[in-house]
């Protein structure tokens, strides 16, 4: 499938485009990285370390249930923030640019399927 025809037909909604995170990780390390998903990496990396500390405020000063609470939502932030980047990145660039969509589909990153 070319570039032309993956756009026009995702677009259409006749695609249904995932993304192998297993195989994404290394592709997005080698391709530059649009500054809105640099600064929003950098946000959510930086309130995941800020929820150790909160944490143990909340559990000296607070009640040890918050602690809790804002602990579990800290060690869960980097796992949900680092699919929905990957996703959003290599779907939007695949789109954008016709070497990263080949270099995508030859590295088995994006997972392409015709919908029923």
């Amino acid at each position: 499938m070319t570039h032309a025809e993956f756009v026009e037909r995702y677009r259409s909604g006749q695609l249904d485009v995932r993304v192998n995170k297993a195989r994404v990780g290394d592709l997005v390390k080698t391709r530059f990285i649009a500054a809105r998903f640099r600064a929003a990496h950098r946000f959510w990396k930086w309130l995941w370390l800020l929820s150790i500390p909160f944490a143990l405020a909340c559990l000296v000063w607070g009640k040890w249930w918050i602690a809790l609470i804002v602990l579990g939502v800290g060690f869960l932030l980097p796992l949900v923030v680092n699919r929905s980047a990957y996703y959003a990145f290599v779907l939007e660039r695949a789109l954008e640019d016709e070497q990263f969509f080949k270099d995508a589909a030859e590295a088995k990153a994006l997972l392409i399927s015709a919908r029923a």
